[in-house]
């Protein structure tokens, strides 16, 4: 499961943090959890996008949230893209809370950076409809920080095993 903090919603937004989880597919334990926070600089001197809408729905989260996506120390770009493409090596899907947001700018940001896509594009696959599928379902409460990506993206795993449970749904 990947989660991304960006400062626009197009697919050429600049990213603030990654966080990415790696799950058992029939338990969905989580088995790694892994968080990037990258350089801002290089992005823009790509073009990446930010946009002003999504600097105002910044400003109106929690200061948890905008210390996660905003402070600390940053990984140099290309070390962060050596390190996602890594963990993303062999998976047997990557998920993402909607199909043309955090894989689609994953993927550009390497494009950006003139990458190929650490993973085949058939192995896309889109949390958001699983949820929406199950429709009224016991979705498993929320712990940690809204808009912290690795607390999204454990989160979002978590919803996906309650989504596959109530359709009676195996992934892989």
């Amino acid at each position: 499961m990947v989660d991304l903090e960006t400062l626009d919603t197009a697919t050429s937004a600049i990213v603030l943090t990654v966080g990415i989880v790696a799950f058992d597919p029939k338990t969905f334990a989580t088995l790694e959890r892994h968080h990037f926070v990258l350089q801002l600089a290089p992005q823009e001197a790509r073009g990446r996008t930010k946009s002003q809408d999504t600097m105002k729905w910044w400003a109106q989260q929690s200061e948890e949230a905008r210390t996660a996506a905003f402070g600390g120390a940053r990984t140099p770009i290309e070390t962060a893209l050596d390190e996602i493409a890594e963990v993303l090596f062999n998976t047997a899907g990557v998920w993402g809370n909607g199909a043309s947001f955090d894989n689609a700018i994953l993927a550009d940001l390497y494009r950006s950076f003139g990458r190929q896509q650490p993973w085949p594009f058939y192995l896309d696959r889109c949390f958001r409809t699983i949820r929406s599928a199950a429709n009224d379902f016991d979705e498993p409460p929320r712990e940690g920080i809204h808009h912290n990506a690795m607390h999204d993206a454990v989160h979002q795993v978590r919803v996906l095993g309650a989504a596959c449970k109530h359709l009676n749904l195996e992934i892989r």
